[in-house]
């Protein structure tokens, strides 16, 4: 387990049946009533791809401290590695679509889809879609409940799971159509330079917090790499790493019992003081502040 994780439990994905098939449609109310090791309400890492679409009632879900709302027709989409809970609610329902690289990728360009398309990009806006045409509601609707139809046939059908594959790609390129008409062209521009900033800062930010290091291995220069983060995602390169380093310190914070100290050597801090000063400059509270505070209000919600 990498360090970053320690003490937040990752999901993977799994099934009591067809086990091969790393792949899943359930309405979100069955789901709600399965038992788990650890409640949905309860933060979890993924371990897998979550798709779900609101088919009834007004809902909420929290992913990396952020609480979006979502109703019928809106689609939400989470990524491995994100921290969620989910919020029953009255009369909640959807229809909820969880599958792992194994299951999707089948060539390159299945893997960039995932990997560097604006859908699973936790960096860039909300990861809540509401289609504004009716049409389009109409086509993730059918698109939904045809998935869904396909994958209770049964396992008997040789054609199911690429029928299954192709029908997940289709609804995974039509919602990323719409994330792109929302886009400015600028953003669309610099978004592959930004995507491999952002995959850099991924795998570094624990032991690399500044931004000349990452655009001289990136072979740019730093005011390059500013220009292309703020038209990708509205913040500066140094903004962003911040952000995820801050990130990371909150989940560890929020949803661990380490020490400072503990932290302080997972995060790549030489001494725990300058992770007190590190976090207080960003979000003005000291750690141990933050950590009561989250907790005191109860079921870790925000």
């Amino acid at each position: 387990m990498a360090a970053a994780a320690v003490g937040i439990p990752t999901v993977p994905f799994m099934k009591r049946t067809e086990a091969h098939l790393e792949f899943e449609a359930v309405q979100m109310v069955s789901l709600f009533r399965r038992r788990f090791r650890r409640p949905l309400e309860e933060p979890q890492r993924l371990g897998f791809y979550q798709v779900f679409l609101g088919t009834q009632g007004e809902g909420r879900y929290t992913v990396d401290f952020k609480t979006h709302t979502f109703g019928p027709g809106n689609l939400v989409f989470s990524a491995p590695g994100q921290v969620q809970q989910f919020h029953p609610a009255p009369k909640l329902d959807g229809i909820l679509l969880v599958f792992t690289d194994a299951f999707f990728v089948q060539e390159p360009s299945d893997q960039q889809l995932l990997g560097s398309s604006l859908l699973f990009d936790p960096w860039t806006a909300s990861p809540v879609i509401r289609p504004a045409d009716e049409h389009a509601a109409f086509s993730f609707a059918a698109a939904f409940r045809g998935i869904e139809r396909e994958y209770n046939r049964g396992a008997h059908d040789a054609l199911r799971e690429p029928l299954l594959r192709s029908m997940l790609k289709t609804i995974l390129l039509q919602a990323e159509r719409l994330k792109q008409r929302a886009s400015t062209p600028a953003a669309l521009v610099q978004f592959p330079r930004f995507l491999q900033f952002r995959i850099l800062v991924e795998q570094q930010f624990r032991s690399s917090k500044k931004v000349g290091s990452y655009a001289a291995e990136m072979g740019v220069s730093a005011r390059n790499l500013n220009r292309a983060t703020r038209l990708a995602s509205g913040m500066n390169a140094k903004d962003l790493v911040d952000a995820r380093v801050i990130l990371e310190l909150k989940r560890l914070l929020a949803h661990t019992d380490l020490g400072l100290k503990e932290i302080a050597a997972v995060m790549g801090f030489d001494e725990p003081t300058n992770l007190v000063k590190y976090f207080k400059q960003h979000i003005h509270i000291t750690p141990m502040e933050f950590r009561a505070g989250w907790r005191k209000r109860g079921a870790f919600l925000p």
